[in-house]
């Protein structure tokens, strides 16, 4: 069976109505362009297809990348007069390695995108993470408050090792972070969740919800420095227990290598 048409059949059988709807809407025909193409020129195979998201599909490729094809009604795009991978590739480059970079993209159309990863190994969904993964998950939020961008789903099926450390590896949520602060007073509703979900996880005592408060506080360029430098004490914090672990830092951007 082509790739195409077994990746649609585990679309049904998966109840991904949604995410159906995207590969198979307005440009019906460019999704099963891009599944010929990676067939043809990536050898790509229908055992191959990995998981489906609820805007990408992912299919592994080699041994240690991935590639996702990517419908563009995602979250990123809203609101952009311009729907292009390259600037997606473009937001995520200061922001790695703590958010997985795009390795190459390899189609860009009107409604869909595709790109080869790096694969990580995403977080197990109730396990217990360590103090070094919580260190890894706040040093994200810290890197994107600082480049003025939000992603809220930062749950476990979300994040996942790489090369030793928690990378934020699916951003197609990400907004401009005062733009989204306009558009919505719950604009740190998903980002609360996800904390709340890692200070569950997290067998020691640590204190999230004051940093919850101070996010929702946030209003301008002020604010959001006062909350990576909230964010750096609880970091210090982990830091200096027993189980600590390696600790990286914080630094500002101007001081970035």
């Amino acid at each position: 069976m082509p790739v195409y048409e077994h990746t649609m059949k585990q679309l049904v059988d998966g109840d991904k109505n949604n995410l159906q709807q995207k590969m198979s809407g307005s440009n019906k025909y460019e999704f099963k362009k891009i599944c010929e193409k990676l067939e043809s020129q990536y050898h790509i195979k229908p055992a191959h297809l990995m998981g489906l998201g609820t805007s990408c599909i992912v299919y592994q490729y080699g041994s240690e990348q991935v590639i996702k094809v990517c419908a563009k009604k995602i979250k990123y795009f809203h609101d952009r007069k311009q729907r292009l991978a390259s600037d997606l590739q473009k937001t995520v480059e200061p922001m790695a390695p703590y958010l997985l970079p795009i390795v190459k993209i390899i189609y860009d159309g009107d409604e869909f995108f595709a790109y080869i990863q790096d694969r990580c190994n995403p977080l197990p969904k109730r396990k217990n993470i360590t103090t070094q993964n919580l260190c890894d998950i706040l040093h994200i939020i810290q890197v994107m408050f600082a480049n003025d961008v939000i992603v809220g789903q930062m749950k476990p099926k979300n994040v996942g090792l790489w090369k030793g450390h928690l990378v934020l590896f699916d951003y197609h949520s990400m907004h401009q972070l005062y733009d989204r602060i306009k558009d919505t007073n719950d604009w740190c509703h998903s980002l609360e969740e996800s904390l709340l979900t890692y200070e569950r996880l997290y067998p020691h005592k640590v204190g999230l919800q004051s940093l919850i408060d101070h996010i929702s506080t946030i209003k301008n360029p002020h604010d959001t420095v006062e909350v990576i430098k909230h964010i750096e004490k609880i970091r210090e914090g982990l830091r200096n227990e027993p189980r600590g672990g390696n600790y990286v830092p914080w630094r500002s951007p101007k001081h970035r290598q």
